[in-house]
C-alpha cells in the first residue's frame, strides 16, 4: 500500500447464514420510494419455493377520498357479477384489493448479500437467498373478459330464433393411441409443457407480519451473526492466500458464476471421492488448467488416477482440460434457453471446442452460421470457456498449457485421436470445408511448435521401409545408420505397433492449440487410420457397452474394408482408455476363457454412479441373483433407482443364463 493512502478506519465484518436459505429483497419499480407499503394491515401473501414467486394480496381504503367508488363498482360488477357468490374474486361490491405478482431481477443473487451496520463498526452481512420485483396484476381482467363472453353465450341460447334444430353433421372421432417414447420427450421439451409444470407447483400460503412487530423484530436479530468471538484474521499470511480460500483462482477466473449452494459445496468437496471432485470441479470451471485442478482436489492423491479420471469428463483443448459436451447436456436434455434439444447442443458445442484446438480467437457470426443454433446457446457456450475481446472477438479462457503439454505427451496423443474421429463425425453432420476453419495463430508459440513437431517427428520416424499387411497405410521413411532393427521373424507385430505409435507422436503435435503442421509422407493415410479406429472403438463401446478385445476385432474400419484383427492387444486397450473406456478386474465364469474386459459406464447422466457400481460388483463374482444385484447395488450407491433405469442398466451390462446375471462378453445368452 503506498504512503499516501494510510488506512483512516477498521471496521469487523462478520457472516451470518441463519437467514442465507430463505432471505429475499423485494424491489418495488413501479412505486415511488416514499409510499411503501408497511402501514398497510392485513396483506395475504403465498408463495412457491422452487420457482421463487411470490404473490402479495393487499387490501385498497375504499372510504379514502382518493378512491373513485363508480370505477370500482364498476370493475367489482364486471370480475363477479351482478350477485357475486363464493368465488367472487372480491368481497364486496366495490375493487377492494389489488394483487402484486413477482418476477425475478436477475438470474442469480449469489454475489449479493445484506449487509447490517451496527455501533462499534461492526458489519453484518446475510447472502440474499433471490431478488425478486413485485408489480400490479391485473389476471381480475381476464376474469372479466371470460365472464362477458360467459354472459354473451347465454343470452345467444335464451334467444327464440335459436330453438331451431341444427342440421346433423357426420363427426369423425378418432382415438389417441398411447405415445411413443420418442413422441413424449418431444412433448416434454415442449414450451407449454414446461409452463405447465411450472404453473403446477403449488402455492404455499404464509403468514405476513407487519413491519416492526414482534415477530419481523425476531427474524431481523437473525441478520446479526452470534459467534463474533472468532478472528479469522491470523489464519490466513497474505491477501492472496485469503482470496483463494474464500473462492479457488480456477473458478473464480472462469466466466461461468458460482452459486451460492456450488460454493457451499466447493469447501466440501475433499471429502468426497476423488471422481466426485474431479467431476464437480470441471463441470463447474467448465474450463481449468491441470496444475490448478490438482490444487482442488485431496493433496497427495495419485497423479495417474485423476489423469485416467478426467480423461472420462473432459477433453484436451490448448493444454487446457474442458468438461465434455454430454456432460453438460446429458441425453434427452434440453437447453434451458431456448429448448433445443441436447445433441444438437453437443454437436455445436463439440465444434466450438474442436475450433479452439485450431485458433485463439472465434468469432461468434461465423459459428452461428455452421451450427445453425440461436444466438443464446452460442453465447452461452463462449462465456464458459471464453473471454470477450472487442473489436477481435471470443478468445479463450486460458494461454497454451506448455507444461502439460511437454509432461505427458501420451495424454496428448490420445486427445489428438478423438478430436481427429470427432473432426470426421462433424465433418459429415455439419458439412464442414476449408474455409470454415480461419483465425490466426499465435506467433509466439509457432516457431516453438515447430522446432519441437520436427524433432519428435524425427525420432518417431525411426522404422525400416515396409509394407504393412490387411492396412490402408503405406510406410516408407529412411532410418538413421545408427539405429538396430529388429529380427525379420519378429518384425511383423513390431511393425504394427511402430505404425500407430509414430502415427500417433506425429499427429499429437498438431492439436490441442495453436499450431505449425509438419508434412510428412503418407501422414494423411496415417492420420486417417488412427481416426477411423478410435472412432471405431468409440461406436463399439457406446454400441456394446461392455465387450472384450475379441468383440472388438470383429469392428470394421471405415477407412478401408479390413477388420483390426492384426492391431497389437496394447494399442486397442490404449484407445478404449482414450476414448473413456476401463478395463474390469472381474471373476469369470467356469469353463471359460479369461480375457481383458472393458466397459464404458460414463455418460454424463444420473446413471453413471450406478453404471460404475454395477461393474465393480462383478469383482468379487461371476453370477449374481437379480434381487441380490439390485439390492447390493443399492446398498453400494446409497440412493434409490427406479425399476425402469435398473432395467435399462441390466440390459445395458449384463446377459442372463439359468437365472443368474453374468457381464456381457463373459457369458453367451440362452439363445
Amino acid at each position: 500500500m503506498e504512503d499516501d493512502d494510510p488506512v483512516v478506519e477498521e471496521i469487523d465484518v462478520y457472516l451470518s447464514k441463519s437467514l442465507a436459505d430463505n432471505l429475499y429483497l423485494f424491489q418495488y419499480p413501479v412505486r415511488p420510494s416514499n409510499m411503501t407499503y408497511n402501514d398497510v394491515e392485513d396483506i395475504q401473501a403465498r408463495v412457491k419455493p422452487k420457482q421463487q414467486k411470490v404473490e402479495l394480496e393487499l387490501p385498497l381504503n375504499v372510504q379514502s377520498s382518493n378512491y373513485d367508488k363508480g370505477k370500482g363498482e364498476q370493475i367489482a360488477l364486471n370480475v363477479d357479477g351482478r350477485h357475486g357468490g363464493e368465488n367472487s374474486y372480491f368481497s364486496s361490491s366495490f375493487m377492494d384489493k389489488q394483487k402484486l405478482t413477482s418476477s425475478k431481477a436477475v438470474s442469480s443473487s449469489a454475489q449479493y448479500a445484506i449487509g447490517l451496520l451496527r455501533p462499534g463498526k461492526e458489519l453484518h452481512l446475510t447472502p440474499l437467498h433471490a431478488i425478486i420485483q413485485l408489480r400490479p396484476s391485473f389476471t381480475y381482467l381476464d376474469q372479466s373478459d371470460s365472464r362477458a363472453k360467459a354472459e354473451l353465450k347465454e343470452s345467444d341460447v335464451d334467444d327464440p330464433s335459436q330453438d331451431e334444430e341444427e342440421e346433423a353433421h357426420k363427426v369423425t372421432v378418432r382415438f389417441a393411441g398411447p405415445d411413443s417414447d420418442k413422441a413424449r420427450q418431444a412433448r416434454e421439451r415442449s414450451y407449454n409443457y414446461i409452463q405447465q409444470q411450472l404453473a403446477n407447483e403449488p402455492w404455499v400460503n404464509v403468514k405476513y407480519h407487519k413491519c416492526g412487530s414482534h415477530e419481523s423484530e425476531e427474524e431481523m436479530n437473525k441478520l446479526l451473526c452470534t459467534k463474533t468471538d472468532f478472528d479469522a484474521s491470523n489464519l490466513l499470511t497474505t491477501s492472496e492466500n485469503y482470496v483463494n480460500a474464500l473462492l479457488p483462482e480456477t473458478l473464480r477466473l472462469a466466466p461461468t458464476v458460482i452459486t451460492a449452494n456450488q460454493l457451499s459445496a466447493m469447501s466440501d468437496i475433499k471429502k468426497s471421492p476423488l471422481v466426485d471432485q474431479i467431476r464437480t470441479l470441471v463441470l463447474n470451471a467448465k474450463v481449468i488448467q491441470f496444475h490448478r485442478l490438482l490444487e482442488c482436489v485431496t493433496p497427495n492423491s495419485d497423479v495417474a488416477a485423476i489423469l485416467r479420471l478426467l480423461q472420462q469428463v473432459a477433453m484436451l483443448v490448448q493444454g487446457c482440460w474442458v468438461v465434455k459436451s454430454d456432460v453438460i447436456y446429458p441425453k434427452d436434455s434440453i437447453s434451458p434457453l431456448t429448448g433445443v434439444n441436447s445433441e444438437l447442443l453437443c454437436r455445436a458445442r463439440d465444434y466450438i471446442m474442436w475450433r479452439y484446438t485450431q485458433e485463439n480467437i472465434l468469432k461468434r457470426k461465423e459459428i452461428m452460421s455452421i451450427v445453425k443454433l440461436p444466438l443464446e446457446d452460442i453465447t452461452e457456450m463462449l462465456r464458459h470457456v471464453a473471454h470477450w475481446k472487442a473489436s477481435l472477438g471470443w478468445q479463450f479462457a486460458y494461454s497454451f498449457d506448455e507444461s502439460f503439454v511437454s509432461k505427458y505427451p501420451e495424454i496428448v496423443q490420445r486427445q489428438q485421436m478423438l478430436w481427429d474421429a470427432r473432426y470426421q463425425q462433424l465433418t459429415k453432420i455439419l458439412q464442414l470445408g476449408a474455409k470454415d476453419v480461419k483465425g490466426t495463430k499465435l506467433p509466439n508459440l509457432k516457431a516453438e511448435r515447430q522446432r519441437k513437431t520436427k524433432v519428435q517427428t524425427t525420432l518417431s520416424s525411426v522404422t525400416e521401409n515396409c509394407i504393412v499387411e490387411n492396412s490402408c497405410v503405406k510406410m516408407d521413411v529412411d532410418v538413421p545408420s545408427n539405429v538396430r532393427m529388429s529380427p525379420t521373424a519378429n518384425r511383423k507385430e513390431s511393425v504394427n505397433e511402430n505404425l500407430l505409435e509414430s502415427t500417433t507422436n506425429k499427429n499429437s503435435l498438431i492439436t490441442n492449440g495453436p499450431h505449425h503442421h509438419v508434412s510428412h509422407p503418407n501422414e494423411h493415410q496415417s492420420s486417417l487410420l488412427n481416426t477411423e479406429l478410435m472412432s471405431a472403438v468409440h461406436g463399439k463401446l457406446r454400441e456394446k457397452y461392455c465387450l472384450t478385445l475379441t468383440d472388438l476385432r470383429n469392428t470394421k474400419l471405415e477407412a478401408s474394408s479390413n477388420n483390426i484383427t492384426n492391431i497389437p492387444d496394447k494399442v486397442l486397450e490404449d484407445c478404449i482408455i482414450a476414448v473413456g473406456g476401463q478395463r474390469l478386474h472381474n471373476k469369470w465364469p467356469q469353463e471359460t476363457n479369461a480375457e481383458s474386459l472393458f466397459a464404458l459406464t460414463q455418460f454424463g447422466d444420473h446413471l453413471d454412479k450406478f453404471r460404475g457400481a454395477l461393474v465393480q460388483l462383478f469383482a468379487k463374482t461371476a453370477k449374481i441373483r437379480i434381487t441380490t444385484l439390485q439390492k447390493k447395488l443399492l446398498d453400494e450407491v446409497g440412493e434409490t433407482l427406479s425399476n425402469a433405469d435398473f432395467k435399462q442398466i441390466i440390459q445395458e451390462y449384463c446377459v442372463c443364463k439359468s437365472g443368474y446375471y453374468y457381464l456381457k462378453g463373459t457369458m453367451q445368452t440362452d439363445s
